[in-house]
């Protein structure tokens, strides 16, 4: 896989948080509870792995915003 380097720990943070997901759903199942019934252990592990997730896309997105072409244009 080829990344830019300034984005290789962010790949490696994605990774790691989807692996440590499969493992944990293959340990605990996929079962998920149904609208207005009491959260099941897959629905906590869905919400913690879409919040590490979410985390990293705003690193992302910071890194981007920094690395981003200069507004000014050139002559």
């Amino acid at each position: 896989m080829k990344s830019p380097p300034e984005l290789v720990a962010l790949v490696e943070e994605y990774r790691a948080g989807i692996e440590s997901y499969l493992a944990k759903r293959d340990q605990i199942g996929m079962a998920r509870s149904l609208p207005g019934l009491p959260p099941l252990r897959a629905d906590f592990l869905v919400a913690d792995v879409v919040k590490k997730l979410d985390e990293v896309d705003a690193k992302r997105a910071a890194v981007s915003v920094t690395n981003a072409p200069s507004a000014t244009p050139a002559k």
